[in-house]
């Protein structure tokens, strides 16, 4: 059975004890959908800072709307490992499935610097941002409203080999100044599970062998802030 790095910490320190029931989570992942049947539903996890990967299957397909989830979405899933399910004779994990998002997926292209940018929204985050096979996941949270979501790779940068990528939300209704001064009074908004996951497959061949800096609009007072991701190394799922 493979299961994913989180959740085999998880269960391993869930089975130290005597008693053989057991419970862990909730967990949060990305994921793909790889299959939807009448009795379970399949995710695939990318591992983190690598190409490898697991499964994992809830038996209670109920929870996902096959129309606004299909095969082949990437979503934000989150479950617990626990006793009170069966255990998988497959080689996906069964999990008790909780709750799912639908992933924001922005394209990368390629801009010059003074075209990259993090937008005009704060992102929140419930996460330090992370590489999962060749998928860049933040997890964030924003005050619910109609975004865009954009990404961009400062193309002098990504030919010098220190790849610095900037993940924009933006609404297009707001210049900077009114949203600053709608950002001052939250005592009625509502704040939102807003996850990304960009693929970064465009341009893997030049982030392999560096590290990549990732610039988001989630510090203090909206304020650009930066987070270093560790070297990619893997060129290819056999690397």
């Amino acid at each position: 059975m493979v299961i994913s790095a989180m959740a085999a910490v998880a269960l391993s320190s869930c089975v130290k004890t005597d008693d053989p029931s057991y419970f862990y989570g909730p967990i949060y992942e990305f994921a793909d959908v790889t299959s939807i049947t009448d009795d379970a539903v399949t995710y695939t996890v990318q591992q983190r800072n690598s190409l490898a990967y697991s499964m994992v299957r809830s038996l209670d397909p109920s929870l996902v709307d096959p129309e606004k989830y299909p095969v082949g979405s990437r979503v934000l899933i989150v479950y617990n490992i626990t006793s009170d399910i069966p255990t998988s004779t497959t080689s996906a994990t069964n999990v008790q499935l909780t709750d799912i998002f639908k992933a924001h997926t922005p394209s990368i292209t390629k801009a010059q610097l003074e075209n990259c940018n993090v937008g005009n929204v704060k992102l929140a985050l419930a996460a330090d941002p992370y590489r999962a096979g060749r998928y860049l996941n933040i997890r964030g949270v924003t005050v619910l409203g109609n975004y865009t979501y954009s990404c961009t790779v400062d193309e002098n940068s990504l030919e010098q080999g220190t790849p610095h990528i900037y993940v924009a939300v933006t609404d297009e209704t707001k210049t900077e100044t009114t949203q600053e001064a709608t950002s001052s009074s939250r005592a009625d908004v509502t704040y939102v599970e807003t996850p990304i996951s960009v693929n970064l497959n465009p341009i893997w061949d030049k982030l392999v062998g560096h590290g990549v800096t990732l610039h988001l609009k989630s510090g203090d007072e909206g304020k650009e802030v930066t987070y270093t991701l560790p070297t990619i190394y893997e060129k290819n799922n056999n690397e």
